[in-house]
């Protein structure tokens, strides 16, 4: 049960002697499997298959004999699995039958649902389980990539209760589920729910083992222990090696939150996934595998079957590279990245999506629509001063002021622009580029939010109206948004409708004056606020009042702590009040209301300031939302379609971002 297993060498030493070896051209160092069926060695299973024994070509003969006792290793599952599906030979061969026998052990098998789910599970969840355990039998990872709302945590949670019968998690052997802080209650309650036989605790808080106590999490009495990114991320930086615990199975939950391979998240669950060992089931479940890059795929793939894809410069240059110069017309190669990149992935990448019948045949249908607002008088006196002062910066005619970056009050993430990571080993300079040009970025969408969202800091020194003034006050009538936001709540919560609404926006500045002016228009309405501030006790009873309290009809929601996780299907309406540049962002918020339980038609709306930057990133957002589905094997026929990787906006020339900032309509990116 070892990563590596190892034959003896006399036997491959006698195929040498004998003349059997392969010698038909090959390399003298590459190493040939075959299967034969010598009656003196036993079988050693790897990746469900019985190799019987390792011929070495004869160039290696008189290496083997110098080395006397020295035993050639087994391939590993994964060096298996790359060498069945042709994605690199690594001089390793697989002789036909043990090609087949590998590629067969890929293949899902029937397994019964375990007598500890308390509950029936839909026949596509079912196979979804089924997939599951079939690669945690054969020492696989993989990656459930269902739709948004089909029900992910269910079949992993059927998954730990099938390795709890099988005795590999429990006893002393703890598995390890990690999610974001918004998704760790529902763990909790689908757990409960589920599999009530299965102990967990919680690792996070005031709950969280003290100290180096994490090193012993694993070995403890517990069955399943949950905790969040960060708790681990801290916890594994505190440890040295051999400190780490050694989990039976490691489940991600919302795994893009590893899709940037540098970022210490990613390092720290890599780290502890390693610690692990090859006996940890390693899961990763995402409704958004790709959501700007072809590397975030290669980032997830490096946890669930290391080396899999190749290394990080081998994927790039074989994979996203093509898609690159396709883009630009500068080769043809697109088409054979992506099918070869979808070969590969393919056994290991299940996705299932709601608008497939057999799926969710009686989930409703989603309607969305576009509501395209016009900028008042002051909006574009106001925007057009943002914009030339942020340009200005940028051209280096202004000192750095620090200025313009709406830190933590008005944005989620001051230094990041949600869609892009920042490059590694970023220079000072190009950090300093990047932050101006968020400054911007985001300024910008707070003056088509409403003048009022725009924070003091993010406001021009001269030129423009002054803040306070009465068409910079709070009142809706000074933005087409919340003017035309009020318009749609009136048709909405007018009786005998009385339907319900989530308003998402990026920024908390915004959220608080939206929830402000609702509750001001709609006094009989409670309006609740979701944002990252509020504890797990918290958000627990906002959900609980949106769902049970008709009189709590409006929810407005920080993208970024409401995102995911939660399930509130007591809404019909989601509006996006401004555009994230991380089109899966969107549609995760959007999957709060549209998932299974929902039994009304979900209408999502997107509100939209023409002539700006906004128009320009509806652009943006649809090459980046092609470019996933191409990624993803059942959406493979996307490939056709104009994809290829993003330019972040600080990436442009100063040239390009003025035309683009302007209030025109030069495409961004």
């Amino acid at each position: 049960e070892e990563e590596r297993r190892v034959l003896p060498l006399s036997p491959v030493l006698a195929a040498l002697g004998s003349g059997d070896a392969a010698g038909d051209g090959r390399r003298p160092g590459d190493v040939f499997l075959a299967i034969r069926p010598p009656a003196q060695l036993a079988g050693t299973p790897c990746c469900g298959v019985r190799a019987r024994y390792v011929e070495v070509s004869l160039g290696m003969a008189a290496s083997l004999r110098e080395q006397g006792a020295r035993q050639p290793d087994l391939p590993t599952c994964v060096e298996l699995a790359r060498a069945a599906l042709s994605v690199a030979t690594d001089g390793l061969y697989l002789d036909g039958a043990v090609r087949q026998a590998v590629l067969e052990a890929l293949r899902p098998r029937p397994h019964a649902a375990p007598a500890g789910i308390h509950g029936r599970l839909r026949p596509y969840q079912l196979q979804g389980f089924q997939w599951l355990a079939s690669h945690a039998d054969s020492g696989l990872g993989c990656l459930l990539a269902d739709d948004m709302g089909l029900g992910k945590t269910l079949q992993a949670v059927t998954l730990l209760s099938h390795l709890h019968t099988k005795g590999r998690i429990g006893g002393g052997n703890a598995s390890l589920v990690v999610s974001p802080l918004s998704v760790l209650s529902v763990w909790q309650h689908e757990l409960s729910r589920w599999a009530p036989n299965l102990r967990y605790r919680l690792h996070h808080g005031v709950q969280r083992a003290s100290g180096g106590s994490f090193s012993s999490c694993a070995a403890s009495d517990t069955d399943v222990l949950l905790t969040t990114y960060q708790t681990l991320q801290r916890d594994v930086e505190r440890l040295p090696g051999d400190g780490l615990p050694r989990f039976s199975g490691i489940i991600l939950d919302e795994s893009q939150a590893i899709k940037n391979h540098q970022s210490r998240t990613s390092q720290a669950v890599k780290r502890l996934a390693a610690a692990s060992g090859c006996r940890c089931v390693r899961v990763a479940l995402s409704g958004t595998p790709v959501e700007n890059k072809l590397g975030e795929l290669h980032s997830l793939f490096d946890f669930v079957n290391p080396g899999l894809l190749g290394t990080r410069k081998q994927f790039a240059r074989a994979i996203e590279r093509p898609l690159d110069e396709d883009r630009a017309g500068q080769a043809p190669g697109k088409a054979r990245a992506l099918e070869r990149l979808n070969a590969v992935v393919a056994p290991f990448l299940l996705r299932r999506v709601k608008t497939d019948p057999s799926v969710a045949p009686d989930l409703p249908d989603k309607l969305e629509l576009m509501h395209v607002v016009q900028l008042t008088s002051a909006q574009r006196r106001l925007y057009a001063a943002v914009a030339e002062e942020g340009l200005r910066r940028l051209s280096g005619s202004e000192a750095a002021s620090g200025r313009g970056v709406d830190g933590g009050a008005g944005s989620a993430d001051s230094v990041r622009l949600e869609g892009f990571a920042p490059a590694p080993q970023e220079s000072r300079t190009s950090m300093l580029r990047r932050n101006r040009v968020l400054a911007v970025l985001h300024g910008l969408q707070q003056v088509c939010n409403h003048p009022a969202a725009v924070p003091a800091h993010s406001w021009p020194s001269a030129g423009t109206p002054e803040r306070g003034s009465p068409e910079c006050g709070p009142e809706p009538g000074n933005s087409g948004k919340t003017a035309r936001l009020l318009e749609l709540l009136e048709e909405i919560l007018e009786p005998p409708r009385d339907e319900k609404v989530l308003i998402f926006t990026q920024y908390l500045t915004t959220l608080e004056l939206v929830a402000t002016i609702v509750g001001s228009a709609f006094p009989a309405v409670r309006v609740l606020r979701f944002q990252g501030s509020l504890d797990c006790k918290a958000r627990d009873e906002a959900v609980r009042a949106f769902t049970n309290d008709p009189a709590c009809a409006v929810m407005v929601v920080s993208l970024q702590a409401g995102g995911l996780g939660l399930t509130l299907t007591a809404a019909a309406h989601v509006v996006h009040f401004d555009r994230c540049w991380n089109p899966a962002r969107e549609a995760q918020a959007t999957d709060r209301a549209h998932r299974i339980g929902q039994r009304r038609t979900v209408v999502v709306h997107r509100l939209l300031a023409a002539d700006t930057l906004e128009e320009r990133l509806a652009a943006v957002l649809s090459r980046k939302r092609r470019l996933a589905a191409t990624a993803v094997p059942t959406l493979a026929a996307a490939a056709a379609d104009d994809g290829g990787n993003v330019r972040a906006p600080w990436e442009c020339s100063d040239e390009e971002l003025r035309k683009a900032l302007s209030l025109s309509a030069t495409p961004l990116g």
